[in-house]
């Protein structure tokens, strides 16, 4: 590794930090307008002067969550790519391209890269430390899709509860609400804006399973790699590749729920640890 890349490497690494928790920071309060503009709904019905106002509130909330989770899509992007490139440095040794760090590095504000600068980063992302290799490379994936398949069905299981709650709690109570005439077509499309904001929450549901899906099909195939005294380079650097792409496409894990479960899973892991025997590539 060249010694000019470690410098970049350390200021990528804080930067990095920063913009996964705008980007989860958004992406949380863009799921928590999601399931307001559906509880907006119902309970304006209760009265009749808000009958009116709930549903077009809720549809305009509807729309900055939108706005909010969009926005967090270019946050987490730009996070990732930091991330790959600095898992090929540690990993392989690939040099981190200065000029694309520093062009992510322009698109955001003076005060969001001082605050940056200001964050230390030299605590590991991974447990699995050594010098650079393609068999740290693939202990240090093999750690990154265990957890991220066990959070991942942690996420999908509390994301399909809550919605489920709400949009039923929501429609029970719009339907049993005063029935006049004249609230007919409010009813209806205060049920159509319930529907449309849970259908946007349920597909987060399905795409949590697929990151759980393949973050487990990664796992095995990592474990298998972990195990061959000399992998191709070619093979393990596709199964490298193809990970780190599903990870950047899916939805980001609420480190609410990290913190939570961190205990519990990271003595399953430590488990894991203690039962899996590397061959060094």
């Amino acid at each position: 590794m060249n010694s000019n890349d470690q410098p970049q490497s350390f200021n990528s690494n804080a930067f990095r930090s920063v913009l996964f928790s705008v980007a989860k920071f958004l992406w949380g309060i863009g799921i928590l307008l999601s399931y307001t503009a559906i509880l907006i709904v119902p309970f304006s019905s209760l009265c009749e002067w808000t009958e009116w106002l709930g549903p077009f509130t809720a549809a305009l909330i509807g729309i900055l969550s939108k706005l909010l989770l969009r926005s967090a899509e270019g946050y987490r992007r730009d996070a990732e790519e930091l991330l790959r490139a600095d898992e090929l440095l540690r990993g392989i040794g690939h040099p981190i391209d200065r000029g694309r760090v520093a062009t992510i590095k322009a698109r955001y504000s003076a005060i969001l890269r001082r605050f940056a600068n200001k964050r230390s980063s030299e605590v590991s992302y991974y447990e699995a430390e050594g010098p650079p290799s393609l068999s740290l490379l693939v202990k240090q994936l093999r750690e990154s899709s265990w957890w991220t398949e066990q959070l991942a069905a942690k996420v999908k299981t509390w994301i399909i509860t809550f919605t489920w709650i709400i949009l039923l709690s929501a429609i029970a109570l719009v339907i049993f609400s005063s029935t006049t005439i004249s609230s007919l077509f409010v009813k209806m499309y205060s049920l159509a804006v319930c529907l449309l904001i849970s259908i946007d929450l349920l597909n987060l549901v399905f795409q949590y399973a697929n990151l759980k899906a393949g973050a487990q099909a990664s796992f095995n195939e990592f474990n298998l790699l972990s195990k061959k005294p000399n992998p191709d380079a070619n093979s393990t650097l596709i199964t490298v590749l193809n990970y780190q792409f599903l990870r950047s496409t899916a939805p980001p894990i609420f480190t609410s729920l990290k913190l939570l479960y961190s205990k519990r899973l990271q003595t399953a892991w430590d488990e894991d640890l203690s039962m899996h025997s590397f061959t060094d590539c």
